[in-house]
Parts: structure tokens; sequence; C-alpha cells
């Protein structure tokens, strides 16, 4: 077995990332996608590396760290069990953004920009996203009455019962580049 592994090394296989690591590709074989991943079947390999080092590619050179979710959309499976302890090894860092577990380099430089980078890209999100259900209700009145000004086009969806304020349509359309004409502009 020995033998076998040292051969498999000497020909610079890739290992699959899942199944345990069982399968071996040789390097001319693979046609790696933009994620540095290729399938053969339900058998992933990554130029980057096993599992382990797979995550810790792709959260190190992400600009604001990774969710477990994005993680796993990635790489086609739930890696949630194994992300704690890699960062109880100190592989990856964790931190809880409002309310959700990010994953960030063990680089302390790389972690620090990942960190200031998603916690300016939440806040952001936060200030101009409306869920969709409200963003649909919002466009929707502003296409059916494109006369009426937005603080009316707010009092419309409140009488509804659409929980929306007038600060957050004027951030949301504003951010999407939506501009109320008003009636001096026709």
């Amino acid at each position: 077995m020995i033998t076998a592994r040292r051969r498999l090394k000497d020909w610079q296989t890739f290992t699959s990332y899942n199944q345990n690591g069982r399968y071996y590709t040789l390097p001319h074989i693979p046609k790696f996608d933009t994620h540095g991943l290729w399938y053969y079947r339900n058998i992933g390999f990554s130029k980057h590396g096993n599992l382990k080092q797979t995550i810790v590619h792709f959260v190190g050179n992400s600009e604001q760290g990774l969710s477990a979710w994005s993680i796993g959309k990635l790489l086609g499976f739930a890696v949630h069990p194994l992300l704690p302890r890699m960062e109880k090894n100190n592989v990856l860092c964790r931190e809880k953004i409002q309310g959700n577990f990010i994953y960030f380099s063990s680089d302390k430089v790389v972690s620090d920009k990942q960190i200031s980078s998603y916690k300016a890209f939440a806040s952001n999100k936060q200030q101009t996203d409306l869920p969709c259900h409200i963003a649909v209700q919002v466009l929707v009145e502003g296409i059916k009455h494109p006369e009426v000004d937005w603080e009316l086009l707010v009092k419309r969806l409140q009488s509804r019962g659409v929980q929306v304020s007038l600060p957050e349509v004027i951030s949301f359309l504003k951010f999407h580049g939506v501009e109320k004409k008003t009636t001096d502009s026709h």
C-alpha cells in the first residue's frame, strides 16, 4: 500500500475532496472550472488539494469571508460539521455577524480586511435591501402609479398592511437607480 501511494504521489494525481478522498485521477484528465473544481459523476476533485485545503483556499481568497452555506454551495455538499473543527484548529477563524457565522482566513492581516469588507457590505445591504415580497410590491406600485410621490406610495402600501417605511423605500429605490420623477421634471 505504501508503494502504491508513493507511486500516486510521483504521478502527481489529484485526490477526491469528497468520498473520503478515496478516488484519484491523473493530472491530465480533469478540466477544472473557474473555482478549480472538477467532477466525475458525483466525485469531486480540486486543484487546491483535499477538502480542508480547498476550504482554506476558498475562504482565504474570498473578499468578505464565506458562510457555511456558501462554502457548501461551492463544493456541492454541506460542510458545516467540519468548519467548527477547522476553527478550533486555527485553520479558519469565525465570527458571528448580524446573527450569521462567517468564516475568515486564519491570517490576521487577511481576516481583518475580510471582516471589514463583510461588515461594510452587510451594513450597506441592510440599508438598501427589502425582502423580495416587499420590493416587488414597491416596484409594482411605482409602475402602476408613476405620478405618485414616494411618500404617498409608502402610505398606500402601509394601508394594505405592508410593513415598510419611507426611508427604506427611498434607500432601496436610490440604490437600484430608480429616480422618482416630480411634476416639474416632466
